[in-house]
């Protein structure tokens, strides 16, 4: 893939903006892989001879953290930067990472302003930052009408694979009718 696709979602607002940032997605990733390794390594500053976990990277190639931050920063944040400050002061960031961004540390993203030493200005300096496992985009299911469920439990005693009996479930029809309504 050659672009990176943002969904923005502003509080109180139900509509998404979609915002399309064009970038090689093998760059990306060895980006992201560097920022992820430097800083796991503790080498904030520099680290040297450092490939990817996949490989990828030239040895003897010096990695500023700081720059790897800004870089992706310039990706995931300045494109939407305006609509931030307008919409979201003092507030939190929540992030829903897919694929390789998922290592992304996003305390970590700056905006490029300082030097290798201090870094920039943090994203996290004016944002709380959240992780979400996932976004649900799509409608509720009450949304799309009725739900439709197959319901089923144990009615009658049976062994399990110990040789134990399992017991029936008491009150199983109620349990299964309210399930059903």
């Amino acid at each position: 893939g050659d672009s990176l696709t943002l969904i923005v979602k502003l509080p109180g607002q139900e509509r998404l903006f979609p915002k399309t940032i064009p970038i090689d997605q093998r760059e990306a990733k060895v980006t992201v892989e560097k920022l992820f390794n430097a800083l796991s390594l503790g080498k904030i500053g520099t680290l040297e001879d450092s490939k990817g976990a996949n490989g990828e990277g030239t040895a003897n190639e010096e990695i500023t953290a700081y720059e790897e931050g800004a870089k992706v920063y310039s990706w995931l944040i300045e494109p939407i930067q305006d609509v931030l400050e307008k919409n979201v002061k003092a507030g939190t960031l929540v992030f829903v990472l897919d694929s390789f961004l998922r290592k992304t540390p996003m305390a970590f993203l700056n905006n490029g302003t300082g030097n290798d030493e201090i870094g920039g200005h943090y994203l996290i300096e004016d944002y709380a930052i959240a992780f979400a496992p996932r976004q649900e985009i799509n409608r509720s299911v009450t949304e799309r009408g009725k739900l439709r469920v197959f319901t089923g439990g144990v009615g009658v005693g049976q062994p399990n694979v110990e040789g134990n009996n399992l017991t029936p479930i008491k009150l199983l029809e109620e349990e299964l009718n309210a399930i059903r309504s």
